[in-house]
């Protein structure tokens, strides 16, 4: 029998292996997640390419010290390299961030003053919702750049096709009108796009409140406090006739019933037809 399937894929390896753009890594012992943790340094120099909003990707390492060379920018400020114009306006915003000086790029660049508490601010806050530069595009420049040798092999269809294969089948699967179907960066940035827009309508429809239904991922429920003050939390999935009673009384305050399929970390799903059923209350 062969035993090469369950030797242990070493610490720190990508998931699939040898790829550069992997949001996985290896860590088959207990130890090796402990370590990491508590971000002692020997983990620290295994893992160089990891989930994207926890470790920075090694080509937006690289990209940064570029464009901090190409525009000459002062030590003093940090180089953070977001996905798009829009969400150089989003944190600039928030932030009161404003660039000294004009960066022309086809992705978001905001410079923040290093050892200040901003830093870390904008920071999370890019970690939360998801703004982060995709690795893949960041490939790209580096490539043009002449920065480095090769392009990670993958198989790709024509942008506009890809997008319209996508789009379409999302429309299919939710019934929805195929330009109601929007794409993000990411799949946290969906779930801020989707807040950040219900919030936005509250004002107007009068409902202040969101149902939680069970346990959500910790950057999930950063967003979610952050947007609403009055959410009502309901732990137990399987317990919808406690949301229905809920609901009958509490209806018209509800925008929202926020969700993860599964849940994480106890993998529970919920009766989605029922709940489907409740929402249209709503």
């Amino acid at each position: 029998m062969n035993n090469s399937f369950f030797n242990p894929i070493p610490c720190g390896q990508t998931l699939p292996l040898n790829n550069i753009h992997a949001v996985s890594v290896s860590m088959p012992c207990l130890q090796d997640v402990i370590d990491y943790e508590e971000q002692t340094p020997e983990i620290l120099e295994k893992i160089t390419s990891a989930y994207p909003r926890f470790v920075m990707h090694p080509y937006l390492k690289k990209l940064a010290i570029f464009i901090k060379e190409k525009y000459k920018i002062n030590d003093n400020y940090e180089v953070v390299l977001l996905s798009s114009q829009k969400a150089v306006e989003v944190v600039s915003n928030k932030y009161f961030i404003h660039n000294k000086i004009e960066i022309n790029e086809p992705f978001g660049v905001i410079l923040v003053q290093n050892g200040t508490t901003q830093l870390n601010k904008v920071l999370k806050f890019i970690q939360h919702v998801g703004y982060n530069l995709s690795s893949r595009l960041a490939q790209d420049y580096l490539y043009k750049e002449g920065l480095i040798a090769t392009k990670h092999i993958e198989e790709y269809l024509d942008e506009d096709i890809a997008y319209n294969s996508l789009t379409k089948a999302l429309a299919v699967a939710y019934k929805q009108p195929q330009n109601n179907v929007c794409l993000t960066p990411s799949g946290m940035n969906a779930v801020y796009c989707a807040l950040r827009g219900i919030k936005s309508i509250q004002s107007v429809n009068g409902k202040t409140k969101l149902i939680q239904l069970g346990w959500l991922y910790l950057d999930t429920m950063n967003i979610v406090e952050h947007y609403f003050d009055e959410n009502k939390i309901f732990y137990d999935i399987n317990d919808l006739d406690s949301v229905e009673n809920y609901l009958i009384q509490n209806g018209h305050t509800i925008s929202a019933i926020i969700t993860e399929i599964p849940t994480n970390p106890l993998l529970q799903t919920v009766d989605l037809e029922r709940l489907k059923i409740l929402c249209l209350t709503l």
